[in-house]
């Protein structure tokens, strides 16, 4: 969010600028009516995905629907495959997820449809426990029973 911050001061301080510097020379406002309606036409169409992504982002951050450590699934806009993986980094404009592989996704906060995180409030612990091929199942799952309770 700080980055946002800056940006937007950054911003501010260019418009106040330009506004000073061509009060000061002698052009017609009314010239610059027409490109400034343009410009403005163009970065407003150019940072719709921009700001579509930050306002994603800032839900999934104060939503909690997942951070760093989290085992997640996420669904895209026009992808029929998922993203599944660890996510590494969760900023206002990206996700980042490393996968199984060790591939490492970012995916534009504003791309994602559904995210499904695989390890909140829940575990699972998966164990092998060798068994002779020999030894009667019925009894060894009776067994395993009696312990896990």
């Amino acid at each position: 969010s700080g980055l946002v911050v800056s940006w937007v001061s950054i911003v501010l301080i260019d418009v106040v600028v330009v506004y000073e510097v061509i009060d000061v020379l002698p052009v017609p406002v009314g010239a610059l009516v027409g490109p400034a309606a343009v410009l403005g036409a163009a970065l407003g169409f150019g940072a719709q995905r921009l700001v579509q992504d930050l306002l994603a982002g800032f839900f999934i951050i104060v939503e909690k629907q997942y951070g760093f450590g989290d085992l997640v699934e996420l669904s895209m806009v026009g992808s029929p495959e998922n993203a599944a993986g660890t996510v590494e980094d969760v900023t206002l404009r990206v996700t980042k997820l490393r996968s199984s592989e060790g591939e490492v996704f970012t995916v534009p906060n504003g791309n994602i449809v559904k995210s499904v995180n695989l390890s909140k409030d829940w575990a699972r612990a998966v164990v092998d426990i060798p068994v002779p091929s020999s030894a009667d199942l019925g009894r060894v799952n009776e067994v395993l029973h009696q312990e896990c309770e």
